[in-house]
């Protein structure tokens, strides 16, 4: 059975560059399985909201298809720390993997941010 890893995907390059990370694994491909998830806001929109978030996953889906890894794509609506967190222990994850910006602790704490819930 594959071991689970869930990343959360945006249109940052932080996100991008996670997904980069995750494309040069070096262990046994076969083995691993790749949840790319988008969180969007809830909102009226929600079927735009939707085909909005599967965009912003698209470039990170290439990378890792590209380099063999079995990718599969999720979009919610709702808390990104959250709902994140809801996917990992739903899928049993063995880690979740997140980007961050670089604004550091009190930065991303005050402007918010994915990888501090």
């Amino acid at each position: 059975m594959a071991a689970s890893i869930v990343a959360a995907i945006d249109r940052s390059p932080a996100a991008l560059q996670a997904a980069r990370l995750l494309a040069d694994y070096r262990g046994d491909r076969a083995a691993l399985s790749v949840v790319l998830v988008n969180v969007q806001p809830a909102g009226t929109r929600d079927a735009d909201l939707r085909r909005d978030g599967a965009a912003e996953l698209d470039p990170a889906r290439e990378l890792l298809a590209a380099a063999g890894l079995a990718v599969e794509t999720r979009v919610h609506l709702g808390e990104p720390s959250t709902r994140v967190i809801e996917e990992a222990a739903q899928r049993k994850a063995a880690a979740i993997v997140a980007g961050t910006r670089g604004r550091g602790v009190l930065g991303g704490f005050a402007l918010g941010s994915v990888s501090l819930p």
